[in-house]
């Protein structure tokens, strides 16, 4: 797997700055000289030859994230953060040295930021004077805080079909985080790592993924795609190698934390990408693997270690809104849609967890998925307690268009199968831009969707989730 570096961290004091009382944060044992190093940092130029690939921020917590580039040539990095809001002569908060893997990545984790607040960022090569380019991210919100958390989030972004407008129009909404549902690359012609790796570095490289991926922090679930089509994933001879280095390249290659789990059984070797990130009492986001865990003879969708912890991680969860980033969709759609590639094929553990989260009274779940190259909002089921959880279908980013839709498409008949009244509050295939509010004083999720060719409100509602009771 990718090496990751064990930084040194410099840990600075907090003075809180604000428009009305500016403060420089200082050193401490701060030198004289140090103090004016505070007007040079931030005047360093750029230098897209030594970070080709921009910055950004993934695995965002309530004390900080894993903040990531990629430096080809090597050698010792810096990395600094301030406050967003300072003025150019505020001395960083926190500086890491960072020496990045061979190949080039660097991913440190840094910690100990305050909860709620806009960081700004950005890795520095000292000797040659140079820096990459800016990124920013909010940390999360801290225990007992609440609010509202905007989410953006978009799936299926093939680079076949870049440029990606509807990443732009969500770079620009002002959104807290940034969810990518999967399919984020879509790499059928890869095989070796370095295939894989020039996939990732042929979409961060575009001004549209750059734009969204350096505005604010990131949460990202694989799907098929980010190895090769899922009908060769799931084929008897399927090239554990190839999936192995699949997953290497993902965990190089974005900001995302992984851990050894061995008694999932995924492909590619036992490490997994599952987990979970707290925004204080407002929000949880619950990213799953939909895909590497799959044993279709067993009948098991996900693993048994992973449903143990999701399962549990939902009942004690103090978060009002409960966010599951699943890749593909978990709703009980009309059989027309396809029966096979999603959780219905697996009913039992689909009903594990439903069922679950009725009886241990898991209230305010909404799934966020992509796979179908369709935006969409869709109750999980039609009717019974598993009515009470909504699923969003983000984006799509860049996809071809959805078969299933074309098909609609031929008559009222055929439409009315796919969408019937009253069932599904929204389907459409145009690549859009997906912003989704969770209010969580105001007990409210505000989902609106724009199209990304040329911005026009294509859906815009209020939900709320019913209570669910044992």
């Amino acid at each position: 797997m990718g090496h990751r570096s064990r930084p040194r961290i410099h840990r600075r004091t907090f003075l809180r700055w604000s428009a009305g009382a500016a403060a420089t944060i200082p050193l401490f044992g701060c030198a004289d000289d140090e103090a004016l190093w505070a007007p040079r940092f931030r005047a360093l130029p750029e230098d897209p030859s030594r970070f080709p690939l921009g910055v950004h921020a993934g695995a965002v917590a309530a004390d900080g994230a894993r903040l990531w580039t990629h430096a080809p040539a090597g050698g010792p990095l810096v990395l600094r953060v301030w406050p967003d809001a300072a003025p150019d002569d505020v001395l960083p908060a926190l500086e890491v040295d960072v020496q990045p893997s061979q190949a080039g990545y660097a991913a440190p984790r840094i910690t100990g930021l305050p909860a709620g607040e806009w960081w700004r960022y950005a890795f520095f090569d000292d000797s040659a004077q140079v820096r990459s380019a800016y990124g920013r991210f909010r940390s999360a919100f801290g225990p007992g805080q609440t609010g509202v958390v905007r989410v953006g989030a978009t799936a299926c972004t093939n680079f076949g079909r870049r440029p990606f407008p509807a990443l732009a129009r969500t770079a620009a909404a002002g959104i807290d985080v940034f969810c990518h549902l999967g399919d984020l690359n879509y790499n059928d012609d890869q095989f070796t790592l370095a295939d894989y790796r020039r996939g990732y570095a042929e979409n961060l490289d575009t001004a549209d993924f750059r734009a969204v991926l350096g505005n604010a922090g990131s949460y990202f679930v694989w799907d098929d795609h980010e190895f090769f089509d899922n009908e060769g994933l799931y084929a008897p001879d399927v090239d554990v190698a190839r999936v192995a280095a699949g997953k290497q390249a993902w965990f190089e290659c974005l900001a995302v934390e992984g851990r050894d789990v061995p008694e999932a059984g995924a492909l590619g070797g036992d490490r997994v990408m599952w987990g979970s990130y707290r925004w204080g009492d407002a929000a949880e986001f619950f990213l799953l693997d939909s895909r590497l865990e799959r044993d279709e003879a067993a009948g098991r969708y996900v693993s048994r270690a992973q449903l143990d912890w999701l399962k549990q991680a939902l009942a004690d969860s103090p978060a009002h809104f409960k966010i599951l980033l699943n890749s593909v969709p978990i709703a009980d759609l009309p059989l027309i849609w396809g029966p096979g590639d999603r959780w219905t094929a697996f009913p039992e553990q689909r009903a594990e967890l439903l069922d679950h989260m009725v009886t241990a009274q898991v209230g305010n779940v909404v799934f966020l998925a992509g796979d179908f190259h369709v935006g969409a909002v869709w109750r999980v089921a039609e009717r019974g307690p598993h009515s009470a959880m909504w699923e969003i279908l983000c984006g799509p980013g860049g996809s071809a268009p959805s078969k299933r839709l074309e098909l609609a498409a031929r008559s009222d008949a055929i439409h009315d199968q796919f969408f019937p009244p009253g069932r599904i509050e929204h389907a459409s295939g145009d690549h859009a831009s997906t912003i989704i509010d969770f209010d969580a004083p105001a007990d409210e999720i505000r989902v609106r969707f724009e199209r990304a060719s040329d911005g026009a409100l294509q859906y815009a509602a209020t939900l709320r989730c019913q209570e669910v009771e044992g």
